[in-house]
This record gives structure tokens, C-alpha cells and sequence, in this order.
């Protein structure tokens, strides 16, 4: 069968050094048959392309062999060209260091080697490597003459324990958006080779009736393969005929509001019980990121309680705005976690909940008193707040602190409908995919 005898790559990238190797590494070698993987890591980069080489070995089958780059163009150059000995050679310099990248891909040119590329989303994306990000959102692109790809695949338990074990970072959130890209990936035939396609993505809530039984359960779907996610319901009806009822909703174009409201308020209400309404309101279509908040990457801020409602966990992350939280917003939302009686209650402020672990992950705490942040935010040492943006949603505290000395010495910031703005395709299908993560996990700890 065709395919390449060797494949170069390089480990080196100056952020997230391990989640470009391995997705670089991870989605040309599984849509190729290839002999023999090399690996060229920078200085710094010897223990990422370790985890790379066993997380490659483990999910992938692949044998990486690491060899360590020269720090001089003109050395690593002379290095490259005693790799390329003939034979079909691919080269793949996406996740290197400027000089590895340059090195590489004039030697490549040279010996007329095919050049290949691995695209990433980012945004609320960032962090995550294959295979815990849809294949379609990380196409390869090849310069040459590629063989054709096969049909890519990877051990699912593998990687299911490799989530588990080794990927420590991402709160359980994350961790189900990861897990549910794993069962979609395998659900897909193609390998996105030359082809940045994106598929529709749908998300259904299918509501059957068999004799007195009635399930309502969650579905993932594209136009090529379904995967059954959970039950959100059982329960037993009058006897009645065989009927099946669905309601989807899709990620690309963004889903209509009043849509996405009567999907929610369906699947809430079916996690909640019988005879239980459940319609969380309007701001849980920001929330789950169809529309994000544009944060500027080169400012830092601190939050107010009530950014957690309008999706703000979407654009934290370890790359990106600096975003710092202070001890009275985890007040609250433990709070609300604590004091809710009612199903409904219970199931937003566990989504609140959710949402705040990723911001605590990723963010850095700032002492405050521990009451409502109405009142503990202006009361803040000015120290450890100076030249911050203070932001928040609610229009009496944003009135209240320009009046108060916060306002000398920190920016304040009203968060209204000008400072979102709609989601690209790969972040919408990262939002439909977060919702029913959302929806699973909910589902899972109401059933406890």
C-alpha cells in the first residue's frame, strides 16, 4: 500500500509545545501509512517530545524516534539533509521553532520532499489537541505529491485513559467536550487531507414512545455518521404506538435564539423530571458560546459573578486575555450551589458551577472579602487591583463603583450587547458540542 517512507517533524512550537507536536504528529500519521517517524525537538522542548513519542506510541501505534534540533540554522540544515536519503519523504514543520521550521522546510524544497501542514482552531479551542478536537477542525494540508490517505483511526480505550490520566488541565467540562470529540472522530470515514470542509454538525434531542416506555435521549450527528450520546429520560407512559419526535438544532449557521430556547428548555425540563418546567433564560445562548465576548488578548481583567452567566469561561484560557477573579465571585457561585432547592435551580448553579472550574483553572485569584462582590469588589486592596479592568453586567454596581475610589485606580467596564460578537464556524461547533457535554453531565449527576 502507498504511503511515505519517512516523515519529519519537529517539536518546538514557543506555546503549547505539546499540543502542536501531537497534533501535528497525531493527524499526519494516522491518514498516511508511513515507514519510519522522526521527531527533531528544540532545547527547551526534551520532555513534551518525550510525552509526545508515548502519547503517539499509546493512541496512534507509532514508533517516533526524537532526535534533538541544532541550535544554528546552518547546523540543522546539514542535520536535515543526512536525514533525507531518497524515497517518499514528507516534512511537516507546523509545531517547530522559527529555525527548525526554516531549516526543515528549505531542505524539504530542495530534495523536492512533500511539504505538510496542520491547521488549529483557536479561541475557545485553545489547549486542546487531536484527538479531542474534531478532525475536520484540524486538517492537513500537503504541498507535493501525497499518496492517498487511508482511513484514519486510533485506540478509542487509549485514548479514553489518556484523557484521564495525563490530561490534568482541563476541568471535567473540558474534559467532556475532549471525550465526546473522541466518539465523534471515530464516527468519521474521511481524513481531511487537502480538504478544509466542515461538516454540518447536529445536535438532537429524540423523543421515542414503545409501548409504555418513553425515552428521551441526546444524539450527535453529521451528514455521514450518529453518535448515541445519553439518556436524559425515562419514564413510563400509557400504553400508545411506536412514535419518534426530534429537535435538532445545528451549529453552523447560528442557531435562531427562540430555537435554541425551546431546545434548552426541552432538554432541562426532560433532566429535571417529570411534570418539571425548567427554562433557564436567555443568557445561556452566550453561555454555551454561540455568541462570545470579545476580551482584548493584551489586557487583563477582573470579573464580576455575573460574567460567568454570559460565557466568559469561552475565552479563558491559558492563552489569551489574563483574567483574575476574586475570592467573593467563588463565594457566590458556592453559594448558589449550596442554597438551591428547586430541580430547576439545582441544574443552573451546577452549570454555573462548571463553567467557574474552567475560569479557575486558568485564572488567578485576587483577596476580597468573602460576601457579594457588589460590595467586596470596590473594598479590594487598590494595589492589587491597579491598572486592571474591573468588568461586570450589572448596571447599579457598574454606576455605583464610578463613584467610588475603585474607578481612580482601575478601569471600569460595562458589559452590554457591543462587546459580543457572533462565533466563527469552528467555534459554534465548539458551542454545540459544549452544550451537550452540558446536557450529559447535568444529566449524570441529577440521575445520582
Amino acid at each position: 500500500m502507498s504511503g511515505y517512507d519517512l516523515a519529519v517533524f519537529l517539536v518546538g512550537s514557543p506555546s503549547l509545545t505539546f499540543q502542536t507536536a501531537a497534533s501535528s504528529i497525531a493527524r499526519v500519521t494516522e491518514s498516511f501509512n508511513i515507514g519510519e517517524s522522526l521527531a527533531f525537538y528544540s532545547g527547551f522542548a526534551k520532555k513534551e517530545a518525550e510525552e509526545v513519542a508515548y502519547f503517539t506510541k499509546k493512541l496512534f501505534n507509532v514508533d517516533l524516534e526524537l532526535k534533538p534540533l541544532p541550535r544554528s540554522l546552518g547546523e540543522a540544515v546539514n542535520v536535515f539533509q543526512q536525514v533525507f536519503k531518497g524515497g517518499k519523504t514528507i516534512a511537516v514543520p507546523t509545531s517547530g521553532s522559527l529555525l527548525g521550521a526554516v531549516a526543515l522546510s528549505a531542505v524539504a524544497s530542495r530534495v523536492e520532499a512533500d511539504l505538510g501542514h496542520v491547521l488549529f482552531p483557536f479561541g475557545p479551542w485553545t489547549g486542546f489537541f487531536y484527538p479531542y478536537i474534531p478532525r475536520y477542525l484540524q486538517p492537513v494540508q500537503v504541498l507535493g505529491n501525497p499518496p492517498e490517505p487511508r482511513k484514519p483511526s486510533f485506540d478509542r480505550e487509549e485514548a479514553t485513559k489518556y484523557l484521564e490520566e495525563k490530561v490534568t488541565f482541563l476541568p471535567r467540562l473540558l474534559k467532556r467536550v475532549a471525550s465526546l470529540c473522541v466518539d465523534l472522530n471515530l464516527s468519521l470515514p474521511l481524513a481531511w487531507v487537502n480538504d478544509q470542509s466542515i461538516p454540518q454538525l447536529v445536535l438532537e434531542l429524540c423523543k421515542t414512545v414503545k409501548g409504555e416506555t418513553l425515552r428521551k435521549t441526546l444524539l450527535l450527528r453529521t451528514t455521514v455518521a450518529t453518535v448515541d450520546l445519553c439518556e436524559l429520560s425515562c419514564m413510563k407512559v400509557a400504553r400508545g404506538a411506536f412514535s419518534e419526535r426530534r429537535n435538532c438544532l445545528s451549529a453552523y449557521p447560528l442557531p435562531d435564539r427562540k430555537l435554541f430556547k425551546e431546545f434548552v428548555k426541552e432538554a432541562f425540563s426532560s433532566i429535571a423530571g417529570v411534570g418539571k418546567s425548567c427554562e433557564p433564560d436567555e443568557w445561556m445562548y452566550l453561555f454555551t458560546g454561540f455568541e462570545l465576548i470579545d476580551l482584548k488578548p493584551d489586557e487583563q481583567y477582573l470579573i464580576d459573578t455575573n460574567l460567568i452567566y454570559f460565557g466568559v469561561h469561552n475565552v479563558v484560557r491559558g492563552v489569551g486575555p489574563r483574567v483574575y477573579v476574586p475570592y467573593c465571585l467563588h463565594v457566590e457561585i458556592l453559594d448558589k450551589v449550596a442554597e438551591s432547592k428547586r430541580v430547576c435551580e439545582k441544574l443552573i448553579a451546577e452549570a454555573l458551577l462548571m463553567a467557574y472550574e474552567v475560569i479557575e483553572a486558568n485564572a488567578s485569584k485576587v483577596p476580597s472579602a468573602h460576601y457579594k462582590c457588589d460590595i467586596a469588589i470596590p473594598s479590594i486592596d487598590p494595589e492589587l487591583v491597579k491598572g486592571l479592568t474591573v468588568v461586570t453586567a450589572d448596571k447599579r454596581a457598574y454606576e455605583l463603583w464610578g463613584k467610588l475610589a475603585l474607578s481612580k485606580y482601575a478601569k471600569l467596564k460595562l458589559v452590554d450587547g457591543s462587546v459580543f460578537r457572533s462565533s466563527s464556524e469552528s467555534e459554534a461547533h465548539f458551542a454545540l458540542i459544549q452544550l451537550a457535554a452540558l446536557l450529559i453531565e447535568l444529566a449524570r449527576r441529577n440521575s445520582n
